[in-house]
């Protein structure tokens, strides 16, 4: 009878390992897609195995809204660096200047809408044709500009 109980005690934790890897799955490729970037931040400081999840689901994301954060280019491209498979993504770009642009840009890219871009360019559009080729929506947001200064020349610059 001991044998029995020995066997069945080996058996137990690679049968455990694979239901959590079976969980782990499913709440990676299932669960955290479906939720919003401010809830996957929330869970990712539940714990390490949670914020190791996260991190997995952030590349499989076909959305990213981030209008409500007006984070600096480093920080923005913490979150939109790992979202290589974003086809929607919306930012605020309060902090942005096109030169920092071009770092949340892709090929996966269909619909892009800037939000508060106070200080774009109109160099701008070319960065985005160039690193965004299938892309079909664009919304440019200008924000403190009485008139459209931001599509003329740079100071000190020629067209």
């Amino acid at each position: 009878m001991e044998p029995q109980k020995k066997q069945h005690q080996k058996q137990e934790p690679a049968m455990v390992t694979g239901l959590e890897t079976l969980l782990t799955c499913v709440l990676v490729t299932a669960i955290l897609p479906k939720l919003e970037l401010e809830n996957l931040c929330s869970l990712a400081c539940v714990s390490t195995a949670m914020n190791s999840s996260v991190s997995q689901a952030l590349p499989s994301l076909s959305s990213l809204n981030l209008a409500a954060f007006s984070g600096n280019a480093q920080i923005l491209s913490g979150v939109v660096g790992r979202c290589i498979g974003v086809s929607s993504l919306t930012l605020n770009c309060l902090r942005l200047n096109d030169s920092s642009l071009p770092g949340f840009l892709g090929k996966n890219l269909q619909e892009l809408n800037l939000l508060c871009c106070s200080l774009m360019w109109y160099r701008v559009f070319a960065s985005i044709g160039e690193a965004c080729p299938n892309l079909r929506a664009l919304v440019l947001e200008l924000v403190d500009l009485e008139s459209p200064e931001a599509f003329k020349d740079q100071p000190g610059q020629n067209a």
